[in-house]
């Protein structure tokens, strides 16, 4: 994109670049990886978490290509790996879609939870689709008045 004017999102961000690579310049210079390239990482008992900086010597325009156009077909994780990878991305998906369901009406929240998690997952078929959406809606319908005719 390019950049219009120092007021523009474009000139805003490279800006931003420039000044974050003016900062880290030290750091890329001299560090363990003998690179440009820094690490920075934090852990506490609730969060780990990391940044990494890299110089990376090639036009920007022919990185980004690069990306775009993924190479190796994706290697997909079979057996108990893959079973425990799915179940995780499965769990993370279902306490987004709770937490995301807390703001609108309580009424509202199970069908809210069931839709936003079922659209979620579908943005990965190959390793998440399971059912059709109207079969699952269903089912989870029926699962959770079973559910409120036992207490």
């Amino acid at each position: 994109m390019p950049c219009v004017g120092p007021g523009h999102r474009a000139c805003r961000g490279r800006r931003i670049l420039r000044n974050q690579y003016a900062a880290l310049r030290p750091l890329l210079a001299d560090n363990a990886f003998r690179g440009p390239l820094y690490l920075e990482s934090a852990e506490t008992p609730q969060i780990l978490k990391g940044d990494v900086h890299a110089v990376v010597e090639h036009p920007f325009a022919d990185v980004s290509a690069a990306f775009a156009r993924p190479g190796e077909p994706p290697d997909y994780i079979g057996g108990l790996r893959g079973l425990v990878e799915r179940n995780t991305m499965r769990y993370y998906l279902a306490i987004d879609a709770c937490l995301d369901a807390i703001a609108v009406p309580p009424a509202d929240q199970l069908e809210k939870r069931l839709r936003d998690w079922f659209d979620a997952t579908e943005k990965y078929p190959r390793q998440l689709h399971e059912t059709g959406r109207d079969a699952y809606l269903a089912m989870k319908r029926r699962e959770y008045q079973r559910r409120q005719s036992a207490q």
